[in-house]
């Protein structure tokens, strides 16, 4: 890293590789970017960075002028011409994880968070409470917190070693280049079917990864299903985080576990008690997860990210249980083929619980 000055990122309006392009600005790097035309939910923060973005396909200047090539998962020289060029040219290739992994396991104090759901909240939620306590931190998150202008965050200039959180996604075992001092574990259901073939190999990719860590990493949980995955053997890493009892702005049962979850990992960062529940208790959510686009006298629109049966059920269970009056209706876009084909009937039963559902056609993503 110390050679590269240029770095090109392929995709780069994916979440992910939006917060990364942001940290590698504060780096200082000279960034280029390629994707397609549309515009995503990235829009806004990618705006803030003020470089180059094209259209895949037009971005050869900066492939053949840059350094380092940084790539999102979804693609390969298969399925997208950027990359297939990058490869023609012989650039140094690294997909998101490894790009991510280089920079947060030389960090101080690392903090990831893995799991099925839950992932992006616990994670916001962790950076906000060590925002609030003035630490030295960097977060990279998969959603934009409600207040904050971006889903990335640099904070200096305080006391004490700079602290590096992150989500550690399973997609394509992406979790096994981090190596944190701090892991937590939201939940463990099966998904990504396009990759984890059964529930068994999902669930083995998790205690592979915990296995590997060094002792002194600290595993924090707060479901029973996460300790049952692990043999006694391992048991000894895990922290439990019992649930917390002050109330939230965002809602739902799953909500109060992920700011316990967050709420644990801060205290054993050294945070205050009262400073962390304040400021959980302060915490609005993030953008897509329960967010209120739209208000009247008798009728709210919310938007979810909600894509897995498991996460339709507990969003829509939160919003019945806050508005017990409304009637509820779901509008839902399946995302990708192979997970709406494998879990086509949990679909039905989530779907089940809201008094009208609408289905769209199904969403499908580069995979």
């Amino acid at each position: 890293m110390d050679k590269v000055k240029k770095i090109h990122l392929i995709g780069i309006k994916g979440v992910g590789m939006t917060a990364l392009a942001h940290f590698l600005n504060e780096k200082g790097f000279v960034l280029s970017g390629s994707d397609v035309k549309e515009d995503f939910i990235t829009k806004q923060s990618l705006d803030l960075l003020d470089i180059p973005i094209v259209e895949f396909s037009k971005s050869e200047s900066f492939i053949k002028e840059a350094d380092l090539i940084i790539s999102s998962s979804a693609y390969n020289k298969k399925n997208n011409q950027d990359f297939y060029l990058a490869e023609e040219l012989k650039k140094r290739i690294l997909y998101y994880p490894q790009a991510l992994a280089h920079f947060f396991n030389s960090a101080k104090i690392k903090v990831a968070v893995a799991g099925t759901h839950g992932k992006t909240t616990t994670t916001a939620m962790l950076a906000s409470i060590l925002k609030d306590a003035k630490k030295n931190i960097t977060a990279i998150l998969g959603s934009k917190p409600i207040n904050w202008n971006a889903n990335f965050c640099i904070q200096r200039g305080f006391k004490g070693d700079e602290v590096f959180v992150i989500e550690a996604d399973e997609y394509k075992n992406a979790l096994l280049n981090y190596n944190p001092d701090i892991l937590i574990i939201t939940n463990i259901d099966y998904d990504h079917p396009d990759v984890f073939k059964t529930k068994g190999e999902y669930q083995n990719l998790f205690l592979t990864y915990v296995k590997s860590l060094p002792k002194s990493t600290k595993v924090i949980f707060a479901e029973d299903s996460v300790k049952n995955l692990f043999s006694k053997s391992l048991q000894n890493k895990l922290i439990f985080a019992e649930k917390i009892k002050f109330p939230l702005k965002v809602m739902g049962d799953h909500n109060i576990l992920n700011a316990s979850l967050a709420y644990k990992a801060a205290l054993l960062l050294g945070v205050d008690k009262a400073l962390a529940e304040k400021s959980l208790k302060n915490f609005s959510g993030t953008s897509r997860r329960q967010e209120l686009l739209f208000e009247s006298d008798d009728v709210l629109v919310f938007d979810d990210y909600a894509h897995h049966p498991e996460e339709i059920k507990k969003t829509t269970l939160a919003i019945k249980g806050r508005f017990k009056d409304y009637k509820l209706v779901t509008i839902f876009q399946p995302h990708t083929y192979s997970r709406t084909e494998k879990m086509i009937f949990q679909f039905k039963d989530s779907l089940s619980l809201s008094d009208f559902s609408y289905v769209l056609p199904i969403y499908f993503s580069a995979r």
